[in-house]
């Protein structure tokens, strides 16, 4: 689960035209605030999640969060709490 609501992006070339499709009223070198909802999947920006498993809170890049979520929409934090996580959907996979 994704602690962080609003995040400051940077306005560069690369990502101008994702943010004016969203309605946002952007020019290039500037800085605006959004809801995490609107943050490119692929982004490096540093969020604050928190385990699914063990409830802890970590700072991670929104990048690895979604590639985290991707399968089964669970967050784990560490080696551990991924085993838990297999041993979960190994349940829901294979009864």
């Amino acid at each position: 689960m994704i602690l962080t609501n609003e995040i400051l992006v940077g306005i560069n070339y690369l990502n101008i035209n994702h943010y004016k499709n969203l309605g946002y009223n952007v020019k290039c070198n500037n800085k605006i605030l959004i809801p995490i909802e609107d943050l490119q999947l692929e982004s490096n920006l540093k969020i604050i999640a928190v385990c699914d498993v063990c409830n802890n809170e970590k700072i991670i890049s929104y990048q690895k969060y979604n590639k985290n979520i991707k399968k089964y929409n669970l967050y784990t934090c560490s080696v551990l709490c991924s085993q838990q996580k297999i041993k979960y959907t190994n349940k829901i996979k294979y009864g």
